[in-house]
């Protein structure tokens, strides 16, 4: 009886080493496919993706080994960074839009332009304080 005890722990034992194995496997897969669709801008994908990893990581592991957590911060970090190109390129495309409006002599619709552009740059401090770190 005690040695099937045994033989039964033991086993058990190696299907949650090869459960943790599969999801730390899955967690890293999850990493990569966000990493790449936060390089490409594609920044729901990367968040869903990091959501997975996380959602696998709180189901199936305890602690997660550093280089997978330094790997899950580069993809959070990644986000950030695509994020604040989105806000960029959108802030650039609205000056763009209040010129024109200006040259049109739309002046009012320019003023609740700028009015925006405020808005977003407010909405969004964290990206000018980044780029200030690192400059």
């Amino acid at each position: 009886m005690l040695y099937e005890k045994f033989k039964l722990n033991v086993k058990l034992n190696k299907i949650k080493y090869n459960i943790k194995k599969t999801a730390k496997l899955l967690i890293i897969k999850h990493i990569n496919e966000g990493i790449n669709a936060a390089e490409n801008d594609k920044i729901s994908l990367a968040n869903s993706c990091y959501r997975k990893a996380e959602n696998v990581s709180e189901k199936y592991i305890t602690a997660l080994p550093k280089n997978i957590s330094s790997k899950l911060k580069e993809l959070e970090n990644k986000i950030f960074d695509a994020q604040c190109r989105e806000r960029t390129k959108k802030y650039n495309q609205m000056c763009i839009k209040i010129d024109e409006l200006i040259i049109e002599k739309e002046y009012i619709k320019a003023i609740e332009l700028i009015n925006k552009t405020l808005l977003l740059s407010i909405e969004s401090p964290k990206c000018k304080n980044k780029s200030r770190r690192r400059g």
